[in-house]
């Protein structure tokens, strides 16, 4: 190759280019399903650990075999990505290789030559065509420089830095957060000298410069963070498996600076306030940068990546609406930040229905999980009865809107008030089938009335959010039947009395014998 004429060299760079490039956009499909397989198993793995806390071990053994499954997948797909990200280094080594001896051509002779005769010149020796000459030799390093430009985005795009691990979604200030970021090149292109032992640094910023920056309309340079993290910056470090990373085990978000919320809304039922609309309709990201490093010929890398958007809240009161905010998000939102990018904002009944199963057994720990019938109850809510051809569902009218007309929640605040009162107080009785919860009081009373013997039932109430109510029949004075309900018990209430204990107190519910209790 070092004899090969400038004519040679410049198509073999021009070739390694081109296949460089067509290399890399066959790898980016694989790339974004291996994300998306991280994010899997991270998603997964929160489970298990709090499967582990609850000692609940017949959801454990499939929770496990789904990881197994997922890793393995995971592997394969990490395995087929290592093989073309090697094809990629071997190209950008052959080009930058190619750089460096044409360069040293179009330096070492043909400049030199042009200096040489103009230096001549000077005393006297013709020197036709120098400014003819000089242009051809300027053409040359121009293009000498958009190819060595081209490759070097090709290593910049390799060395991608990955959220391997995301935060959670909602960060609340004074908190520790744990997340990780990974370098999806490992040790290929000699960087680990450069890199072992360099600085990772993470900072907060708004999801609206998060956008600008990931669509190239903003160096992070630029960025103005919005709050402060303490333990901020990490060692990258390489373990046995050669996966150069920066784990986050001690952060901690300290404080977030008061951003103007977004107008409020005119309609009555928009009862958020000013602290809710900065909790539910402000994201934010972490972005993680390491310290700028040489590589070689290719000249000096800044790499950086973004988290998901996240919600930030500074006190209990907030993280309902947070919540809400980011569950649409991550069930509907593309994971891409490009500018072209809309927020999905009505969604059909059934995928809304699906997300909201997961989502109640993932945050409640429940080993039941909801019925058909739950999520048909819970669809009543929303939907228009009667209607065939129902509207999409709005995240307006799914985490905003009041229930009904004669009630001051949202259908989000309502469900989510629940799963807290099921994961802290009722967790057993919804798990061994005592609790019926999501069915209306009508139902409920021609449920009961219809028994051909005593009996009671427990509903979540759907007048006042996070409580449960004791439904039974008793006769009036004519010996005929009559459903009755108990104002309903929040958590609070059960703090003071459980719902054990005040069954067995509840003089209406003595004479009706254990195993006829319709709970």
């Amino acid at each position: 190759m070092s004899h090969c004429s400038v004519e040679e060299l410049r198509t073999g760079l021009t070739n390694a280019t081109k296949e460089t490039h067509s290399l890399w956009e066959e790898n980016k499909d694989l790339q974004g399903r291996f994300v998306n397989d991280l994010n899997e198993i991270s998603r997964i793995q929160q489970a298990i650990a709090q499967l582990e806390r609850e000692h609940r071990q017949d959801q454990l053994q499939h929770a496990r075999h789904s990881m197994t499954e997922m890793q393995r997948r995971a592997s394969q797909l990490y395995s087929v990505l290592t093989t073309k990200r090697e094809e990629i280094v071997k190209k950008l080594n052959d080009g930058t290789n190619f750089v460096a001896l044409l360069q040293n051509q179009l330096i070492s002779d043909r400049l030199f030559d042009w200096k040489n005769r103009q230096k001549l010149a000077q005393v006297g020796v013709p020197f036709d065509n120098r400014d003819v000459t000089l242009d051809e030799i300027q053409m040359e390093f121009e293009f000498l420089a958009e190819q060595n430009w081209q490759l070097h985005m090709f290593a910049s795009w390799t060395l991608d830095l990955l959220t391997r691990v995301q935060p959670e979604p909602v960060l609340k200030t004074q908190h520790k957060f744990v997340t990780e970021v990974r370098l999806l090149i490992g040790d290929k292109l000699g960087i680990r000298q450069h890199l072992v032992n360099t600085n990772v640094t993470v900072k907060i910023i708004a999801e609206e410069e998060a956008k600008l920056l990931s669509a190239t309309q903003m160096n992070h340079k630029d960025i103005k963070t919005v709050g402060s993290i303490s333990n901020d910056y990490e060692k990258m470090t390489m373990d046995e498996r050669g996966h150069m990373a920066a784990k986050f085990n001690n952060s901690k978000l300290t404080r977030i600076a008061h951003r103007k919320p977004p107008p409020k809304g005119t309609t009555a039922d928009m009862k958020c306030t000013v602290s809710a609309q900065a909790a539910t309709d402000q994201k934010y990201a972490l972005l993680f940068h390491i310290s700028p490093f040489q590589l070689g010929t290719l000249g000096k890398f800044d790499v950086w990546t973004l988290s998901l958007p996240l919600m930030v809240t500074v006190h209990g009161s907030q993280d309902c609406d947070a919540q809400g905010a980011i569950v649409w998000h991550r069930a509907f939102a593309s994971v891409s930040r490009s500018p072209g990018t809309t927020d999905i904002t009505a969604v059909a009944w059934k995928d809304l229905g699906h997300v909201l199963r997961h989502k109640f057994t993932l945050f409640t720990g429940a080993r039941r999980p909801l019925s058909d019938a739950d999520l048909n109850y819970l669809s009543e809510k929303l939907l228009v009865p009667n209607v065939p051809d129902q509207k999409p569902i709005t995240f307006h009218r799914f985490a905003k809107q009041n229930l009904r007309d004669d009630v001051s929640f949202s259908f989000w605040e309502w469900f989510f008030a629940i799963m807290q009162l099921i994961k802290q107080k009722l967790l057993k009785f919804w798990d061994e089938g005592w609790l019926v919860g999501f069915i209306s009081k009508h139902d409920a009373s021609q449920s009961m009335m219809m028994s051909s013997h005593s009996t009671f039932l427990l509903r979540f109430s759907d007048t006042q959010t996070g409580a449960v109510s004791i439904g039974f029949v008793c006769e009036d004075d004519d010996g005929q039947k009559v459903p009755f309900h108990l104002a309903p018990f929040s958590i609070k209430d059960l703090d003071q009395l459980s719902l054990a204990q005040r069954i067995a107190s509840c003089p209406q519910l003595k004479e009706i014998k254990r195993g006829s209790a319709m709970l």
